[in-house]
Order: C-alpha cells, then structure tokens, then sequence
C-alpha cells in the first residue's frame, strides 16, 4: 500500500511539474497591438449590448471599418468574442491570460490521458517534456484554443468508445458540442475529420461491426446538422472551404514551415516540429513493418494530416503536437518490449497502457536526462528572453498611444497598419475606426492590391489616398514586420506634411500639418532628432 501511494503522488507531482513546465512558455502577457484579442472582446461587446434585431451587420460584413464596411463577411468566431469578453469583463487582460492557461492545461490533460492510454506513464511524461515546447509555440489568446480542445476531446470520446471503456450515450454529446464548435472557431471542420476517421476504420474493419457503423454514421450526419445552425447557415458551415479564395495580402501564420525557416532558420520551435515530424515518420514506418496489426489506424491518420496541415500553414504546428504526443507515444510503446505476461500491471487493469518491460531506473534516468539535455540545448539562446518575459495580463505600456489619442480627443479619419487594426477597434471604436484590420478575408481582394499596399509602398498612391479618404490621423505599430513598414515610418518622419506627436514602444502617432491641428501639433511635436530609425 505504501508502494502504491508513493507511486500515485510521484505521478501527481511529475503532472503538476510538466503542467508548470507548460505554462512556462504560455506565459506571455497580452501583446494587444498587433493581436486579435482586442477585436473579439469588441465583438463580444458590441453584440451583448446590441438587440438582436440588430446583430446582422456585426456578424456578416466587415463592421468596424470605415473604408469596407459593408463588404460582406463571415463571422464565424463571434461565439469566441462572447465568452472572451464576458471573461474581460469580470477580470480584465489578467482574466484573460487565465482563461487562456486553463484552457490550454485542460486540452493538454486530454492529451495526457489518451496518451496514457497507449503508453506507459513514463513514456507519456518523457515524451511529454519534449512536446511541451512545441504546444506553446503559439502564445496568443485566441478562439483557435476552443479547437484544440475539442479535437482533443472528440478523439478521446471516440478512442474510448471504440476500446469498449465508453458507452453509445457518449458519443450523443458529440453533435451537441459541433453545435457550439462551428460557432467559436473555423475549425470545426476538423470535428467531421476526426469522426470520419475513426467511421472509416470501422468500415474497413474485418469482421465489420455494422452497429459500430450505423452509430457512427448517424452521429456523422448529426454533426453535419449541428453545423448549420450558425447565423450564416449552410454558408457559415461551408466558409471553411471558401475562406482563403479572398485573401488579398499574406499572412505569416498561413506560410509553409519551408518559408518561415527559411526567413528564420533559427526558429527553435520549427526545428523541434522537424524532429517530431522525423520522429513519428520514422517510427510509424518501423512500426507498420514491425507491428503492423497492433496499430492504431486512426492515430497514424489523424497525425499524418494534421503534420501536412502543419507543412503548410505554420498556425497548425502546436495542433500537431497535440495529436503527435499520443501518437509517438503509442508507437514506442509498441515497439518497446512488453510487460512479463506473469506481472500484469495495475495500470493494465485500470485500462490504461501497461509500462513496457525495460523499466531499469539507469535506463529511464538516460532517457530522461538525454530529453533534459537536448532540450536546453534546442532552446538555450531562447531561455534568457523567455524568462524574463514570463508574465500575465496586459504588456505595460500597451494602452499609452491610445489613451493619448482619446485623451487628445486627436480626429480622423485615422490611417492604421494592417497589424494594428484589431487595437484600434478595442481602444479607439466607435470614436475612430480602423481603416484596415488584420482579417484579409473580410476585406475585398483589390483594396489590399490596389489600395492599402501602394499606400505603403507609393507616394504618389500614399497622397492621393490621403485626398481620397480625407487622413488626418496615423496610428502605425512599430512591431510590424512588414517589410514596407519601417520605411513607410521613415518617410512619414521626413514628410512636410505628417508631425510626429507621440511614440513609444509599439506605436507612433502622426497627425496632418493643417489649421485644425495646428495647436496640438505646437504642444506635442516630437523634433525629428528625437528619433534614431534609418531607412533600408
């Protein structure tokens, strides 16, 4: 008995330590200038305090700016700007970044548990230490956590039921809980992935289980019914499909791990995705040839499409490292010798994985320091910055240059950069609008082509734009990585006709050289050898 209850708090505390080593790297406070989260809780605000008679403009077009206000849009995420912003409400930005961390703790607890059940607990927390990197790679609150969670969930619920340790009833939650996916994020999509992998294996399994079919198949069709009730229908449960056909300017996020490693190649956390890709490649093909009946088809087929996933977008890299944990773990305890048939383990009796046969403390205390060891390695010239970084809530300072606006009462019409739209919606709307936001799809292609690049890019463009929409104001982020974006600042700074008035460390604010401005601009001008930029 002392045995057992030693072992079942050396198990407590290894979850708690990799819970801390997760949260580690997901403690990011709100860099709210050039994120999403500001217009979600806007969202969520405008629609809470708005009839629902009048809920249309704010859930099909584009809304908050002035330049394509009515071009129309999907929304599909205003369930995610709901909840965020009832959390903003009741605990601010430290709210937030709580919710946050819960969130991806209680996804990363799914992932342990199916894990666990194809792994022993020492394979599953090694393997754990390793990923944990990968699954904080992207540290921005955002609705895509509402996916994360529900892909892990819905993978649970099925391998359960599948492996006999859940009853039908279960599987009844899953159509109810697409209902509330397809109106939280876009992702939802990947709830009928999930299901129809594990109907497909159903379907090509001999002998066939047609009870097992039949359920799964009504479940299906039930998910496809859950999806259309959203504000947008069959088009809101089709958007999917349809979204990228309107992106007129890219995305960093949307780009292959190819081309960001090759703009970055000291990207730690897509040289850890490499080697997990590598990994579960290789260990899959040793597996298929090596234990081919043991494997778990809807494991390697879920994995295998979230890594193309991944490929190709890298905003898909941490929702492979959820999937590949109970992957990779589940091919090496395949490939690991097993347990002694006259020493069957507890854990086996539970339902879970029983510990493979090689469970000598050196080797394990190898194993573990080897993980320790290659993760510092990996990550050493990140740790100083992330350690001193960690924190939670608001970045300080983040509200300066809009307070100074607001408190100004500085007039547009305003010109932003792509990166800050979402910043002026939350601080700035309804007394200013954005004239871009950093949602492509909501915008028409050319205005990104014909419009808003020039502007950037172009002085003849840049004044007959300003003449065009009557610019009084700019409100520029200097975290902006665009290429065009330094420059940009650097030619507003020599242009006769913009004043610098205020600038910090994420924003600059320039206002037009004319009568109405004439007394701020006295006031607060900032002399042009106050700045150190250089243009090129």
């Amino acid at each position: 008995m002392g045995t057992f209850l030693r072992t079942h708090w050396l198990k407590i505390l290894t979850i708690l330590a990799l819970l801390a080593w997760y949260i580690f790297f997901l403690a990011y406070p709100v860099f709210l200038t050039p994120a999403d989260i500001g217009r979600h809780i806007t969202n969520g605000a405008v629609l809470m305090t708005t009839p629902l008679s009048g809920w249309g403009p704010i859930l099909h077009t584009n809304f908050y700016t002035f330049t394509n206000q009515n071009f129309p849009f999907i929304n599909h995420h205003w369930g995610s700007g709901v909840i965020f912003y009832f959390v903003h409400r009741l605990a601010g930005f430290t709210g937030i970044s709580i919710f946050g961390l819960i969130l991806n703790c209680a996804t990363f607890l799914l992932c342990f548990g199916l894990a666990y059940r194809r792994g022993g607990f020492k394979v599953v927390a090694l393997i754990s230490f390793l990923v944990i990197p990968l699954l904080g790679y992207r540290v921005e609150i955002r609705p895509e956590l509402f996916s994360y969670f529900f892909v892990m969930l819905f993978w649970l619920l099925l391998s359960e039921w599948k492996e006999g340790r859940l009853k039908n009833k279960w599987l009844w939650m899953i159509p109810l809980l697409e209902c509330l996916w397809v109106n939280l994020h876009l992702y939802f999509f990947f709830g009928f992935a999930v299901c129809g992998i594990f109907w497909l294996e159903a379907l090509l399994t001999k002998p066939r289980d047609t009870k097992k079919i039949k359920l799964l198949t009504i479940i299906f069709l039930l998910m496809m019914t859950a999806s259309l009730i959203n504000p947008s229908g069959f088009k809101g449960a089709t958007y999917p499909l349809r979204i990228l056909n309107n992106y007129g300017i890219g995305v960093q996020e949307n780009q292959s791990v190819a081309a960001i490693s090759k703009s970055n190649p000291g990207d730690r956390g897509l040289i850890l995705f490499k080697i997990i890709l590598a990994s579960f490649l290789i260990l899959g093909a040793v597996a298929f040839f090596k234990r081919r009946a043991a494997l778990r088809r809807p494991d390697l087929l879920l994995a295998a499409g979230f890594a193309a996933l991944a490929w190709l977008m890298v905003r898909n890299v941490t929702l492979f490292g959820f999937v590949a944990l109970p992957t990779v773990t589940g091919l090496i305890s395949l490939l690991l010798p097993a347990p002694s048939a006259t020493q069957p383990s507890r854990a086996l009796k539970r339902g879970a994985a029983s510990e493979p046969a090689a469970q000598k403390p050196w080797g394990w205390a190898i194993a573990g320091g080897a993980a320790v060891i290659f993760i510092l390695v990996l990550y050493w010239p990140r740790f100083p910055e992330l350690w001193n970084t960690r924190d939670i809530g608001l970045m300080p300072g983040i509200p300066d240059a809009a307070n100074f606006i607001n408190q100004n009462h500085l007039a547009g019409p305003l010109f932003n950069d792509f990166d800050s739209g979402s910043y002026v919606t939350f601080y700035l709307y309804p007394r200013l609008r954005p004239f871009v936001d950093n949602r492509p799809e909501a915008f028409p292609t050319n205005f990104f082509k014909d419009t808003y690049l020039p502007m950037n890019t172009n002085k003849t463009a840049w004044e007959a734009a300003v003449k065009k929409y009557d610019l009084n104001l700019i409100l520029y982020s200097l975290d902006s990585r665009a290429p065009y974006a330094l420059p940009f600042i650097v030619t507003r700074l020599t242009d006769p006709a913009w004043a610098p008035v205020y600038a910090d460390n994420y924003a600059i604010v320039f206002l037009k050289r004319n009568e109405r401005n004439a007394a701020l601009i006295k006031q607060f001008e900032i002399p042009k050898d106050k700045f150190s930029l250089e243009q090129g």
